[in-house]
Formats: C-alpha cells, sequence, structure tokens
C-alpha cells in the first residue's frame, strides 16, 4: 500500500510537472493595422509637411514573466509618403519608409474570461528612410504606449486589437534627410517641436506556444 500510495503520489506530481511545462511561454505576433499623424516643418517656407495615412506590417514576440506580465520585442515598418499638407488636398513630395524597433513590457489583467485587457510601454528607436537623390537616412530615439483587448481562440491561439502612439524625440535645431553637400529642395527640413507622434490602431494573432 505504501509503494501504492508512492507511486500515485509521483505520478501525480509528474503530471503537474507536465501541465506547467505545457503552458505556453512565448507569444508570437503579426500585425496588420493603419498609422497616422506625424509632421516635418521646410525651413525656409515654413510650409508643412506630414507624414502620409498609410497601412503598415508589425511583428511581436512576448517572453511570460510572472504577475501578469510580458517582456516584448517590437518591430514595425510603414512605406508611406512625405507630402505637403494643403486644404482637403496633399503632393506627394519623396517616398518615406518608417521603422520601429523597440523592447519593453506588457502588463495583462489575467481573468477567468476570454476577454483579457492589457497595457504596454517600451523604448527603442525608430528610422525614417526617404527615398530621393540626396537624402539621408534619420534615426530617432523613441517610445510607446499604448493598449489593447486579448481574445483566446484556443490555448494556443488568440486575437488581438492594440492601439499605440509613437513619439520620436528630434532636435529641432538640426536638419534632416540632408546629406553635408546636398543644398536643395527637402534638405532644409526641421521637425515642428522636439517630437514627432504617430498613432497606429492594428489587429493580429497571436501563436502562444
Amino acid at each position: 500500500m505504501r509503494h501504492v500510495k508512492i507511486i500515485v503520489t509521483g505520478t501525480a506530481a509528474l503530471i503537474g510537472f507536465s501541465a506547467s511545462a505545457a503552458e505556453p511561454k512565448f507569444e508570437l505576433t503579426p500585425w496588420l493595422g493603419a498609422a497616422t499623424g506625424g509632421s516635418f516643418e521646410e525651413e525656409i517656407s515654413g510650409a508643412e509637411i506630414d507624414v502620409g495615412d498609410t497601412q503598415f506590417g508589425a511583428l511581436t514576440l512576448h517572453l511570460e514573466s510572472r504577475n501578469g506580465g510580458q517582456y516584448e520585442l517590437y518591430y514595425s515598418r510603414q512605406d508611406t509618403e512625405l507630402e505637403t499638407a494643403g486644404f482637403l488636398t496633399s503632393t506627394p513630395l519623396v517616398g518615406l519608409r518608417v521603422e520601429y524597433l523597440q523592447f519593453g513590457g506588457t502588463y495583462v489583467f489575467e481573468n477567468d474570461n476570454s476577454l483579457e485587457p492589457y497595457i504596454l510601454l517600451t523604448i527603442g528607436a525608430s528610422r525614417f528612410s526617404p527615398n530621393g537623390p540626396g537624402l539621408d537616412d534619420e534615426t530617432f530615439f523613441s517610445a510607446t504606449g499604448g493598449g489593447g483587448l486579448r481574445f483566446h481562440l484556443t490555448k494556443r491561439l488568440a486575437l488581438k486589437l492594440e492601439a499605440r502612439a509613437l513619439m520620436s524625440l528630434v532636435d529641432s535645431d538640426s536638419d534632416v534627410f540632408c546629406e553635408s553637400n546636398f543644398g536643395e529642395g527637402l534638405c532644409e527640413i526641421s521637425v515642428t517641436g522636439d517630437s514627432l507622434l504617430q498613432w497606429t490602431a492594428n489587429a493580429g494573432i497571436a501563436f502562444r506556444f
């Protein structure tokens, strides 16, 4: 009887350990969404130059920590345009690629329901790459804040809806997108104020493993 108890206890412990080990630790989410906001000021004329509204793709990788916390690695890419702002119209000037690479964390308000809200905060870098002659790429320090909803479809799959504010910090006293030997057109662009703010809304399917 004693041996039976030992076997039963050991089996229960192994089952419990296996169940714990099978719990998802990582979460990989591809995203599709829309981005808006962000403007520069042309130094000579004072004209406002907007970052065009666009669709974008992103990818996040989360690692579970504890008590609802997750570490997050975030990458997104937008293919858009710099365009002059006009009354009800805009004129494209040059193609622009915008990329964000961020690291931080999320806090999930876990509950017994399938729907869980969460908040997030990250820091990292943003890269603005204009597609035009004589225009350089620019990399800025950036930070992201936002939140969303996670709806569990199965133990391994979840639907996520999310909104973010992405802020890039820029030295307003310096030119951007400018080579030292290029002095025409968009070379003389400076940021309005000290920051550039974009807003995104996106949806994705999270794969948990």
